[in-house]
C-alpha cells in the first residue's frame, strides 16, 4: 500500500464539516493576526474579505483565477485613479459616469462575489478620497491591491494546511442551483442596488465625510446580498447587532488584558463558537456568519489605532447599525413600490378583461 493511501485513509474518517470549521477558524485567526500585526491602510478588511473564501460552499480559486483577480483589482484601481485625477474637479461629469460604472459592476455576473466586492470598493472609495486628496486615494488604491494579494496567499496557504476532504468522502450533497435570473431581472436588481447605494456616495462627495468611510464600506458589503426580503432584512439587523455586542464585550476583555496574544485567543474562541453554528443545519446559520464578520470588522478597525479606541468601538457599532438599517429600509421601500406597481398592473388587466 502506497504512502498516499496511508494519508488518505485517516482523512476519510474525518467529518468534512469539522474540517471546514477548523479551516474557517484558522483562516480568520491568521488573517486577524496579519491585519493587526502588520497594519496598513484598510488592513482591517483582510479578515472580513478572507471569510468569503472559508464560508460554507465557498470555492477555492485556481492560480489562473487568482492572477486574474489581482489583475482586475490593479486595472480597476489604476483606471479609477486616472479618471479621478482628470475629472474629479468636474463632479457633474464625473458622478454620472461613476454611476454607470457602478451599475455595470452590480449587473455583471462574470465576477465572483469577493472579486466584485473588491472592484466595487475601488470604484467607491478611491474617487471619494481623490476629491479630498489624491495622495490618500493613491495610498488606498495600493492598499486594496496589497489586501487582495495577501487574501489570495492566505486562503491558498490555509487550504493547503487544511485541505478539503469532500473529494475523499462525499457526505455533503451539493445544493440544487437556484433559478438563474434573466438579463432583465439582473438589470433591475442592479438598478435597485444603485438606487440604494448612490445617495450615500453623493453625501460623501458633497460633505467630504472621510471619517465615516466604514458606513460606505459596510453598505457596499450589504449591497452584495443576492436577494432581499423582510426576513433577510431582519436577519441583517439582528446578525450585525449581535456582532456589535460581541465586539463591545471582546473590547472590554482587552481593556483588562491589553495583550496581542490575548486578542488572538479571543478571536480564536469567538471563531470556534460562531463557526460551529454557521456550519450547522440551523435555519439561523447565516446569522452567525454575519455576526463574526461584523465582530472582526469592528475590532480590527478600532484596535488598528491607539487613540480613543474605546470610543471607536461604540461609534463603529452605531455606524454599522446605521448602514444596516438604511440598506434594509431602502430595499424594503423599493420592494413595496415594486409590488404596488405590479398590483396596479394586475388590477388594470382584470378591469380590461371584465370590460372586454
Amino acid at each position: 500500500m502506497s504512502d498516499k493511501t496511508h494519508i488518505i485513509l485517516p482523512l476519510r474518517r474525518l467529518v468534512p464539516n469539522d474540517i471546514s470549521i477548523l479551516r474557517y477558524v484558522l483562516g480568520s485567526t491568521i488573517a486577524m493576526s496579519i491585519a493587526l500585526g502588520f497594519t496598513w491602510n484598510l488592513s482591517y478588511l483582510l479578515p472580513v474579505l478572507s471569510l468569503g473564501y472559508f464560508a460554507p460552499n465557498a470555492k477555492l480559486p485556481t492560480f489562473k483565477q487568482g492572477l486574474l483577480f489581482i489583475g482586475t483589482i490593479t486595472i480597476s484601481s489604476y483606471l479609477t485613479l486616472l479618471f479621478s485625477k482628470f475629472f474629479i474637479e468636474y463632479l457633474w461629469v464625473f458622478i454620472p459616469i461613476q454611476a454607470l460604472a457602478l451599475l455595470h459592476i452590480f449587473y455583471t455576473n462574470k465576477l465572483d462575489p469577493t472579486n466584485k466586492l473588491f472592484v466595487l470598493l475601488t470604484f467607491l472609495l478611491i474617487p471619494i478620497l481623490a476629491s479630498i486628496s489624491m495622495g490618500v486615494a493613491y495610498a488606498v488604491a495600493v492598499s486594496l491591491i496589497v489586501t487582495a494579494s495577501i487574501t489570495l496567499v492566505l486562503i491558498w496557504t490555509v487550504h493547503a494546511i487544511i485541505p478539503d476532504i469532500r473529494s475523499f468522502k462525499n457526505i455533503q450533497k451539493p445544493k440544487p442551483a437556484g433559478k438563474i435570473p434573466t438579463q432583465q431581472e439582473r438589470f433591475l436588481n442592479a438598478l435597485n442596488t444603485l438606487i440604494v447605494v448612490f445617495p450615500v456616495v453623493m453625501v460623501f462627495y458633497f460633505f467630504q465625510w472621510a471619517g465615516g468611510l466604514l458606513i460606505l464600506i459596510f453598505i457596499a458589503i450589504l449591497s452584495m446580498q443576492p436577494s432581499f426580503n423582510l426576513k433577510t432584512g431582519f436577519l441583517l439587523i439582528l446578525g450585525n447587532f449581535v456582532g456589535g455586542i460581541y465586539a463591545i464585550i471582546m473590547y472590554e476583555f482587552l481593556v483588562i488584558v491589553p495583550e496581542f496574544s490575548f486578542l488572538i485567543l479571543l478571536i480564536l474562541l469567538a471563531g470556534l463558537f460562531l463557526a460551529a453554528r454557521l456550519f450547522s443545519e440551523r435555519k439561523t446559520a447565516p446569522l452567525y456568519g454575519m455576526s463574526f464578520s461584523t465582530l472582526l470588522l469592528i475590532i480590527g478597525q478600532a484596535t488598528s489605532t491607539t487613540s480613543d479606541a474605546g470610543d471607536k468601538v461604540w461609534i463603529r457599532v452605531v455606524e454599522i447599525m446605521i448602514a444596516v438599517i438604511y440598506v434594509v429600509l431602502a430595499f424594503a421601500i423599493l420592494n413595496f413600490l415594486k409590488e404596488r406597481r405590479l398590483n396596479k398592473k394586475a388590477g388594470k388587466k382584470e378591469i380590461n378583461k371584465t370590460i372586454g
